[in-house]
């Protein structure tokens, strides 16, 4: 299990030792390191070509995303 908000001193520490999209998206499924792990149903990593020239960043994803598992899809996505 991944360290807990209170025990992370660097963000080092929440990386996996490969940083491969799996092992992040691994990574983030497991992450307790906010509190969005205890509302949230799942992770909502992304999706889209490892090749892509720019990668979008968002917040946590709204009550729809968290459902279905994919983000940017709402309205306003």
């Amino acid at each position: 299990m991944p360290p807990k908000v209170e025990d992370v001193v660097t963000v080092e520490q929440l990386l996996p030792d490969r940083l491969s999209l799996p092992a992040l998206r691994e990574a983030a499924a497991d992450c307790q390191a906010c509190p969005l792990w205890r509302t949230g149903t799942q992770t909502v990593f992304g999706e889209g070509t490892r090749r892509a020239d720019i990668m979008l960043v968002g917040e946590q994803p709204g009550d729809r995303e968290d459902r279905d598992g994919h983000g940017a899809h709402s309205s306003v996505g």
